[in-house]
């Protein structure tokens, strides 16, 4: 478990933070503008400084919940699927014999 103690901000802001600089091609200025936005003062210094220090432990975190993948990919339980096959031209008649 990632630790938030002997942090300034509180927990969900820090993540929000830093998800937000993983996930999106924003800048540290540009999420600094975002919380301002919010009513947030916070240094794009510091958001920086939280990246460095909870990116990695996010990830680690990640990869151990991740799940993992089902079987191992050679065998199947589905029987293959058949081709379609037209059976010629389909007859339409439509009603008044035209």
């Amino acid at each position: 478990m990632i630790s938030f103690t002997c942090w300034h901000f509180n927990q969900e802001l820090i993540l929000d933070s830093v998800r937000w600089y993983l996930a999106y091609a924003l800048s540290y200025r540009d999420i600094e503008e975002m919380l301002q936005e919010r009513g947030i003062s916070v240094d794009h210094g510091t958001i920086h400084r939280w990246e460095i220090h909870f990116a990695p432990q996010l990830e680690k975190e990640f990869r151990q919940k991740k799940r993992k993948p089902c079987g191992d990919g050679d065998s199947t339980t589905e029987a293959p699927a058949e081709p379609y096959q037209s059976k010629g031209p389909v007859e339409v008649r439509l009603p008044g014999g035209g």
